[in-house]
């Protein structure tokens, strides 16, 4: 019922329409202008003769070289005959059967053709455009009208001389920043152009967060001019790679002599504090039995540098919460004498393992080395070198690629 009312009411609207005149753009789908309604003038006898022609009008906007073709047409007047035509063969339109009836073929003819426009943009002064009208004869000839259409040649004429802003004109201005660490970087973009027109362009990143050294992105600018400033901007889209960033090390030779003695001097003066000063307040381990803290024992000598190891978050994975993105551990064997709790006894512990683990390591876009000495911290400490490792070591190595690092030399 709600249907029925809508199409009487669109049908009234209809005819009242025959009284006024308005232009109606079509909507320019690719090449082709699907028209939703038609161009009739009325001529001759039997079949009523619509010349599509006389309610064409080609408009072509835009600035020399940019320029586009659009077809105008008096949908109105349009109606306004089709309804007349129908009227003449005695549809009074007076009641609801005849007003369905009128629609209902108005709506056909509307379908029974469409424009093509060729081209329709990209157009400079002294192109030719064409206009050409598809016809669905067939349905014309059940509504018992002929179409016709004599194609349109219009020359392009009068279109504003452009003025065209170069890709490096455009990009000259434009400031990018890459902030944070790879591989989770960001990029912040000023435009910082005093032009008067550059000045007004925005520029869009593709990606502009979880970024690493060497990722490549893609700057788009977006210029909103109006047709009359007949601004063109030669290419919009430019290519940048993500370089001056902060980054987390994935290898320890990515560090100079001196950038690796700052972490091992740090690491001394924690092993002399808390190993030889017995301060050490980690648990100390007999296969899985907990004996005791490390600094409970009498005594801890024979300390020395071991075969270490760093780990690097392998590609494609995400840190986990409370997870780093590179660990060192730099290893140290050790003996703990009178090592002991109310629950064993005390015994003398040789070849011990224990590791200062030093996480997220930065190299600056400076190249200066950036890490936390306040989260340089001792692991557990083991009775075996097996122990250390299966409890430290290998549960790193599902999400971290792990290296054998030799630090001897700065022992």
């Amino acid at each position: 019922m709600q249907g029925s009312i809508f199409k009487r009411k669109r049908l009234r609207n209809i005819l009242r329409k025959v009284e006024g005149k308005q232009m109606k753009k079509l909507k320019v789908l690719g090449i082709v202008i699907v028209a939703a309604v038609g161009l009739v003038g009325m001529t001759g006898c039997g079949k009523k003769k619509v010349d599509l022609n006389q309610y064409v009008e080609v408009n072509i906007s835009g600035v020399d070289t940019k320029g586009t073709a659009n077809i105008e047409f008096d949908y109105d007047k349009f109606e306004e005959d089709i309804v007349k035509v129908l009227n003449e063969r005695g549809k009074k339109n007076n009641s609801p059967e005849d007003m369905f009836s009128t629609y209902d073929q108005l709506s056909k003819a509307e379908e029974c053709f469409e424009f093509e426009v060729s081209p329709e943009s990209g157009l400079k002064n002294g192109d030719k455009v064409v206009v050409k009208a598809i016809i669905d004869e067939k349905l014309a000839e059940e509504l018992d009208l002929k179409f016709k259409f004599k194609e349109i040649e219009e020359k392009v004429s009068g279109l504003k001389e452009a003025t065209v802003i170069s890709e490096k004109e455009l990009f000259e201005d434009v400031v990018i920043e890459f902030t944070g660490v790879s591989p989770n970087a960001e990029v912040q973009i000023r435009n910082t152009s005093e032009d008067e027109y550059i000045s007004q362009v925005q520029f869009y990143a593709d990606k502009t967060s979880g970024l690493k050294k060497g990722d490549k992105i893609t700057v788009t600018a977006e210029g909103n001019f109006d047709e009359e400033e007949g601004i063109i901007l030669e290419k919009t889209e430019k290519e940048y790679t993500v370089e001056e960033t902060d980054v987390y090390i994935t290898s320890v030779d990515e560090l100079s002599q001196e950038q690796m003695q700052k972490i091992m001097n740090q690491a001394k003066d924690m092993v002399e504090a808390q190993l030889s000063g017995r301060t050490c307040s980690e648990g100390f381990y007999k296969g899985d039995d907990y004996i005791s803290s490390v600094g409970s024992a009498d005594e801890i000598n024979e300390i020395s540098l071991q075969t270490s190891y760093f780990s690097s978050l392998k590609e494609g994975l995400v840190r986990e919460w409370g997870g780093s993105y590179n660990r060192l551990d730099i290893t140290y064997k050790f003996n703990a004498i009178k090592m002991g709790s109310f629950a064993f006894e005390e015994e003398d512990f040789t070849d011990c393992y224990i590791s200062i683990q030093c996480d997220d390591i930065v190299m600056t876009k400076e190249g200066e080395l950036q890490f936390d000495i306040d989260n340089m911290e001792f692991t557990n400490g083991f009775a075996s070198f097996d122990t250390f490792y299966q409890n430290i070591i290998t549960p790193n190595k599902e999400r971290y690629e792990v290296k054998e690092v030799d630090l001897t030399k700065f022992q």
